[in-house]
């Protein structure tokens, strides 16, 4: 997924009409809170990317594809498992990603990651804990996700975010992680619509707060598109 050619993105801009896509929205403390930033190894402060999921969760398992591509522009994944959601929840089995223990490196932004809960239930009562969210983290789920136990949420430093997945979790249904890759060289389909139109959308969130870097990514022809649904101006 990290090779999906540009070409694909522009195609599909943010036109998905057979799995409607929900964006990500301003926030309403967006132009009165101090940005997200966080520094790694003494550098320079960058945007924070919250992603706060659980694996047993299907939202939170379709979510996790847009947002893989959209960082894959910015950065480099370096370990990234696969998963799959629950088999006894609704959307059983959606092959997915774990953000759990994962290595990701940018030069423009920062990856903060809190899978909640495993997608193993070993005693039938209750998933696995794995990652407990930091002070930080636990304000952004209070302020924005509807509630502690609902997954995912996605905040793009304090100034976008969603609560939910961008689409249904049902695209994904039956297909392996070989099998959803494949299919996203294909624009035409219905599958790569929805992820892409969703990694433009989250693409644009994170160029408007990182100064549209890089530039050949932030002005390409489908994120400039998803700059229109998202209501960002870049600068001139």
């Amino acid at each position: 997924i990290a090779s999906l050619p540009q070409s694909v993105y522009d195609a599909v801009g943010v036109s998905s009409p057979a799995n409607p896509v929900t964006p990500l929205r301003a926030t309403t403390k967006g132009g009165n809170a101090a940005m997200w930033m966080a520094t790694v190894n003494g550098g320079a402060p960058e945007p924070v990317v919250f992603f706060y999921g659980a694996e047993f969760a299907p939202y939170a398992a379709a979510e996790r594809w847009p947002l893989a591509l959209a960082l894959s522009r910015f950065g480099t994944f370096r370990q990234l498992g696969l998963v799959q959601s629950s088999a006894t929840a609704a959307f059983a089995n959606i092959s997915t990603f774990t953000f759990y223990d994962t290595y990701y490196t940018s030069r423009y932004v920062i990856l903060e990651p809190v899978e909640r809960y495993g997608a193993l239930n070993p005693t039938g009562a209750k998933y696995l804990s794995l990652q407990t969210p930091d002070a930080r983290q636990s304000s952004a789920i209070a302020s924005y996700a509807s509630s502690p136990t609902t997954f995912p949420l996605l905040d793009v430093a304090n100034r976008w975010v969603l609560n939910g997945a961008s689409f249904t979790p049902g695209a994904l249904v039956g297909l392996s992680q070989d099998q959803i890759a494949g299919d996203l060289s294909s624009p035409a389909s219905p599958l790569t619509q929805a992820v892409v139109s969703a990694a433009n959308e989250i693409t644009a969130s994170i160029c408007a707060v990182d100064g549209q870097k890089p530039g050949n990514v932030c002005e390409s022809r489908g994120v400039v598109a998803a700059d229109g649904v998202l209501k960002i101006t870049p600068p001139a």
